[in-house]
């Protein structure tokens, strides 16, 4: 997370005074993230995803996330945006879950593959990032 104007790399993700630094490629060496960024990485791709599937498919991803250094917010940012996903993802047929191209997301392999795989690979995704999430908080709760 940087003040705008400070971020490091090309791919500013967010709106207002913070964005989400995030490199197109894996720096190497990997610098090692908050539990605000990993939040809001989450809510940047959910989000995007909601907008390029159920939506009107025109807002840019980095544009849909107002980025903060405030953990508490940024998971209540993700949750409200997580409901939208699962809401969307709800009312799907199986035939739009087979569909290659339902979603349209400009970030993955959204418009290449069928739809439930994007279903699995956000999954997947959320339980990675989000056990990251826990594994930090319980360090930084049991620091020396």
């Amino acid at each position: 997370m940087r003040r705008r104007g400070e971020e490091r790399t090309s791919h500013a993700i967010g709106t207002g005074d913070w964005v989400l630094d995030e490199d197109t490629e894996d720096p190497d060496p990997a610098p090692v993230t908050t539990i605000a960024w990993r939040l809001q990485h989450l809510h940047w791709s959910f989000a995007g995803r909601c907008e390029w599937t159920f939506g009107q498919r025109r807002r840019r991803p980095a544009d849909l996330v107002r980025a903060t250094v405030s953990a508490s917010l940024a998971l209540e940012r993700l949750n409200t945006v997580l409901d939208s996903w699962r809401a969307g993802i709800g009312a799907l047929t199986e035939e739009q879950l087979d569909t290659t191209g339902f979603g349209q997301f400009p970030h993955g392999s959204d418009p290449d593959v069928p739809f439930a795989v994007i279903v699995a690979w956000t999954n997947y995704e959320f339980t990675h990032h989000m056990a990251e999430v826990a594994l930090l908080r319980d360090l930084w709760r049991h620091r020396g």
